[in-house]
């Protein structure tokens, strides 16, 4: 199943984040990937944050996932919003 995650970062983040943490953050993210978990990210245009295609079981393991994220375990990025995809069935019509 395939879920839509929306992040953003809080106040603290320019004043707490370090080249460290964010390329820990980027560690992460390419394990993400390369486990075929988040499927793809993007960084939003709106206001500082990102948003993510994450492949899970369930809601659970999609935000389990993201929480793995070390920006999101230092309280420094939030999950805003988790929604459940489900395949659009247009295609599938005859």
């Amino acid at each position: 199943m395939q879920f839509l995650i929306q992040t953003s970062r809080t106040a603290e983040f320019e004043s707490r984040v370090s080249p460290a943490a964010l390329q820990g953050e980027e560690a992460q993210l390419r394990h993400l990937y390369a486990t075929e978990v988040v499927r793809h990210i993007w960084h939003r245009y709106d206001r500082p944050g990102a948003v993510m295609l994450v492949e899970a079981d369930d809601g659970a393991h999609a935000v389990h996932s993201v929480e793995s994220l070390p920006l999101v375990s230092a309280g420094l990025v939030t999950i805003d919003e988790v929604t459940p995809l489900k395949p659009y069935a247009g295609f599938c019509r005859t």
